[in-house]
């Protein structure tokens, strides 16, 4: 399905019946992208869209805070403008501004959306909703799927073209829920899977590794693992087109190389709901910090 404003209203769906998309807003350029993103996302699951901002209380200011209300609805009317002049100007809207930290009311969000998202600077900025923990500790604890926009997002790959959805494979069953996740996405988008397992060798592989152990079988038992792993999503979703990738890089570095020219990048994760997201798995953290394409981290179907 080609996201498109033909495509705002959804015959027959009745969007008070499906959760919300919960999206970060502080105003500032990122959290726009995030939050034109979502609407993008809202229209294709045809679900509304739930503007929440956290702001702090502070000894002055506490337990009335007229300022952080201020702040709050100045958040809200950026994100109806920038929306106003984007192609889903048709999506619900609701508006949460509660005290807090960004990651706890977030996640509190969490509890009745369908997906959560947040913006990302390119400098990797450490305060409110921007803040790289904020979007470690969402992908961690929150049971619906994440979705981290980067400041660079400019509203391309979003139901335009046929760039493919892009998912880290890692042939263990912990991998399947993102990639059921990919496969409906791009079922749903008309476009296809691009499945990356990355071997991540060892720089100077094989010298000094036992004989046999060679990158041919390596590949060759990546291949195998690739294909028992998308056996049953292909199943399911026979008209999707997969381009299955072994690659000798990390999984890091080949999941952000991929996801240059991907629709987006999605990625499962071993987080076990800990709000600091001690447990989020390392190369999750780093795509979430340095993709430059939206990811989406998902723990279960």
């Amino acid at each position: 399905m080609t996201i498109s404003p033909q495509n705002l209203e959804v015959p027959g769906l009745d969007v008070t019946t499906v959760a919300p998309i919960a999206v970060g807003v502080d105003g500032t350029e990122p959290c726009l992208a995030a939050v034109e993103w979502a609407a993008a996302e809202a229209v294709r699951v045809g679900a509304s869209l739930e503007l929440v901002h956290a702001y702090p209380a502070t000894v002055i200011e506490y337990p009335v805070t007229p300022v952080g209300r201020q702040r709050a609805e100045i958040a809200f009317a950026a994100a109806r403008e920038r929306l106003a002049a984007s192609p889903y100007t048709g999506v619900t809207m609701t508006t949460r501004a509660t005290q807090g930290s960004p990651s706890r009311i977030l996640l509190r969000s969490a509890k009745a959306a369908r997906m959560v998202v947040l913006g990302r600077t390119h400098t990797g900025r450490v305060s409110g909703l921007l803040s790289t923990s904020t979007a470690v500790a969402c992908a961690s604890g929150a049971k619906v799927p994440v979705t981290v926009v980067p400041a660079s997002w400019s509203g391309a790959g979003v139901g335009v073209g046929d760039e493919p959805v892009v998912v880290g494979v890692d042939g263990s069953e912990r991998c399947q829920p993102a990639i059921r996740h990919a496969f409906e996405v791009a079922a749903d988008l008309g476009v296809g899977v691009q499945a990356v397992l990355a071997l991540d060798l060892p720089a100077g592989y094989p010298q000094g590794w036992p004989i046999g152990n060679g990158t041919g079988f390596l590949r060759e038992d990546g291949r195998r693992s690739l294909q028992e792993v998308l056996e049953s999503p292909r199943l399911s979703y026979p008209d999707v087109k997969v381009d299955a990738v072994v690659d000798e890089r990390s999984p890091a570095d080949a999941l952000m190389d991929y996801g240059r020219t991907g629709n987006r990048i999605v990625i499962g994760g071993r987080g076990h709901g800990l709000v600091t997201g001690a447990l989020l798995g390392s190369v999750a953290r780093t795509i979430l910090r340095r993709a430059p394409s939206p990811v989406t981290v998902v723990h279960s179907p």
